[in-house]
């Protein structure tokens, strides 16, 4: 729902009045009342409810939901919430993959947790939800806190894998929630990189098919681990999806990442120049489309001329060619910051080559 405006705010106020439902803004001034809803509440409908009417912050209300819960439906809650966060529900079957229990015992607890509204569905066998989005994103704020998001994480993602097909398209539902979830980038975000390690190999026999798994496998690697495993398995993308514009242009900012990382290897040039090339096939392919290879370029590109073993004038050259690449990227994506700032990056850079050196 869109945040709500002044007359959303009076008229709420007005119907609660008039069926006695204030709780503790009773006894408060019309504008008391307005600047609970306006400013403590920040517009949101549920918060603004919660809040307003009971006096006890949204968050702390959520939080004291979650953490009542123990066991079966504390996990149940978790899975339910870290889905719905993300636009999605699941099935009852579904549930119990997650939790790895199939029985009757899970089955009571989701019932529970029904009766006590705090997971809604459309049937008894689909469509389990939380009662609204924000609280799941609340939920999953503090399950990040507490680090319970990798093992809810696990069992959607085994859950939704057993869903997925080699005969279905990637535009089929089934495999869109999947590929959500097995994001290298959310993975980074939910949990670290050793859970995301974990959850990958909960999932390799249900997916060893699948480029995208592959894909997003060795993406994590090349964020935050062994660039060795990330080759290993981007190769097995590469070989399942080859000419895949997102596959090469991962393997081009694995190749130009170590040579950032190793600039005395005998082979770092050759590593980035390969790098290089993949990225202005795959720009030239897709790059008014696309803004990610120009980042991909110009951010590892100043990474390795920053480190490499290069002779002034040829990091000088370096530098201008990433300048006219990124600006080329800015032209088609004038709205992508980052774009933006690394120009300005690459370019400071670039003019800093001008200063001679000092003397020892």
């Amino acid at each position: 729902m869109p945040p709500l405006t002044d007359d959303d705010i009076d008229a709420l106020i007005e119907t609660l009045d008039r069926h006695n439902k204030l709780g503790v803004l009773k006894g408060k001034s019309h504008q008391e009342r307005v600047k609970a809803f306006r400013d403590e509440a920040g517009r949101e409908l549920l918060v603004a409810m919660i809040q307003a009417t009971s006096g006890q912050r949204f968050k702390d209300r959520v939080y004291e939901e979650y953490s009542d819960l123990k066991g079966l439906q504390r996990t149940l809650y978790g899975v339910v919430c870290l889905v719905n966060s993300q636009r999605y529900t699941l099935d009852r079957e579904e549930l119990l993959l997650a939790t790895g229990d199939a029985t009757n015992e899970t089955l009571d607890a989701l019932e529970k947790l029904v009766q006590r509204h705090l997971v809604v569905r459309d049937d008894v066998h689909s469509g389990y939800r939380a009662r609204h989005r924000v609280i799941a994103d609340e939920v999953v704020n503090q399950m990040r806190r507490n680090l319970d998001v990798g093992p809810a994480l696990e069992g959607v993602c085994f859950a939704f894998s057993t869903r997925s097909r080699r005969d279905l398209p990637y535009s089929a539902r089934p495999w869109r929630r999947l590929a959500r979830f097995i994001n290298h980038d959310f993975m980074l975000r939910m949990t670290t990189a050793d859970a995301g390690r974990t959850i990958y190999s909960r999932i390799e026999d249900l997916l060893d098919y699948d480029y995208h798994y592959w894909l997003q496998r060795g993406s994590l690697e090349v964020e935050e681990g062994d660039l060795e495993y990330a080759r290993q398995f981007l190769d097995q993308a590469r070989s399942l999806a080859p000419d895949n514009l997102a596959v090469d242009t991962e393997y081009a900012y694995l190749l130009i990442k170590k040579a950032g990382k190793y600039p005395d290897a005998l082979e770092s040039n050759e590593w980035f120049a390969e790098g290089q090339g993949y990225l202005e096939q795959v720009i030239t392919a897709n790059g008014k489309d696309d803004y990610y290879p120009y980042h991909v370029l110009g951010s590892q590109g100043l990474s390795y001329a920053r480190h490499a073993k290069l002779p002034l004038l040829e990091r000088r050259s370096l530098l201008r060619h990433l300048l006219e690449v990124v600006r080329e990227g800015v032209g088609h994506h004038p709205r992508r910051e980052e774009l933006i700032e690394l120009e300005k990056d690459i370019e400071r850079r670039y003019l800093l080559t001008a200063v001679p050196e000092a003397s020892p």
